[in-house]
């Protein structure tokens, strides 16, 4: 087994399953620090490790949908440890480009957007990562 896996494992204290990925966020596979893994999909790996690749909102769908089929099952645990049921519906309207109706908009943007943005926040997910991991 690969040492990165073991760390990630270790840290979510949990098995990967053979779906999960863990991308090095910047290429180099000996750098095996918390900040630099990504857990991924087989299918998103391979456009993570181009240089400079932007996620498109085809991406996230493709994420999302792997997490129905049972992996990445700490990302899909999380969005419900933040988001309600309703607001994760939302959510995945807005990445397939669904219309949203009136009481939906604006609950993304009462609610949900701030959020989004707080969880954007570098400097929160590196304190959080410190807060959590030392």
């Amino acid at each position: 087994m690969n040492n990165y896996r073991e760390i990630v494992e270790k840290k979510l204290k949990r098995k990967l399953t053979p779906e999960e990925i863990v991308h090095h966020k910047d290429a180099n596979q000996h750098n095996n620090k918390n900040s630099n893994f990504q857990i991924t999909t087989n299918k998103l790996h391979p456009k993570l490790k181009k240089r400079n690749y932007k996620l498109k909102p085809q991406d996230y769908t493709d994420m999302l949908e792997a997490l129905e089929i049972g992996t990445v099952n700490s990302f899909k645990q999380s969005l419900h440890e933040i988001f309600t049921n309703r607001q994760i519906e939302i959510i995945y309207r807005r990445l397939n480009k669904l219309p949203l109706s009136k009481t939906e908009k604006e609950m993304f943007s009462r609610s949900i957007k701030k959020k989004l943005i707080a969880l954007s926040n570098e400097a929160l997910f590196k304190i959080s990562q410190a807060l959590i991991y030392t």
